[in-house]
């Protein structure tokens, strides 16, 4: 990994975590091939959460609890319109991936927790009743999916961070890529470009530190 494209800041990385909506999980299948699939998690206290059938990944990671897990943002893609050439095209965005080992949450009030949490992420309205008051956390005991999904932890073991926001380029060639996304964003209706924009003007430099949690440690 380049080091200016190393990220960091581990309150900024876990902002990312807790925003992102789709993760993509890999496993090892019982022929012993990686398998990746699409997943909604929940990312808290340094543990990465997700829920899972009775069947299908659970039995994988059963037999072997490894994992990688890719949470990736693309930004706006840095064209001719700006740069030298085609060669020189640029795709700007984060990334974080993490090698953990997997573990069924196997305490029911941990798994209540913790789906409440995750329904309360995702649809934050079927976490409050109809008057708009908070919802019984216990509510959930009596609902049939409760008891035909799993709560599955990941503790890590590394994690890497990815931020390309061309860092190390002159202050004054990122405020005029973020003027030029600003531009796009407005003119097409680009939320990406826009928020790519906002995000350029405000990069911090990256460190030269690559891994946040070495593995062992």
């Amino acid at each position: 990994m380049k080091k200016e494209y190393v990220w960091t800041d581990t309150a900024a990385i876990d902002v990312f975590l807790n925003e992102q909506e789709i993760g993509h999980l890999t496993t090892i299948d019982a022929e012993g091939w990686p398998q990746t699939v699409p997943v909604n998690y929940l990312w808290q206290g340094g543990t990465l959460y997700f829920h899972s059938g009775l069947r299908g990944k659970i039995d994988q990671l059963r037999q072997n609890p490894k994992v990688a897990f890719a949470v990736t943002e693309p930004l706006g893609l840095l064209t001719s319109e700006v740069t030298s050439g085609p060669c020189h095209d640029t795709q700007l965005g984060r990334s974080v991936l993490i090698r953990g080992l997997a573990r069924e949450v196997k305490s029911r009030e941990e798994k209540l927790r913790l789906l409440n949490k995750i329904i309360a992420k995702y649809d934050p309205a079927a976490a409050r009743d109809p008057q708009n008051n908070p919802r019984d956390p216990e509510s959930l005991l009596n609902e049939p999916g409760f008891h035909g999904c799993l709560v599955v932890a990941v503790e890590v073991t590394m994690l890497t961070a990815r931020q390309n926001l061309l860092d190390g380029k002159p202050t004054k060639y990122r405020q005029a890529v973020a003027a030029h996304f600003q531009k796009r964003g407005q003119e097409l209706g680009r939320e990406r470009d826009l928020k790519t924009a906002a995000l350029l003007t405000r990069a911090a430099p990256a460190s030269s530190i690559e891994t946040m949690h070495p593995e062992g440690e």
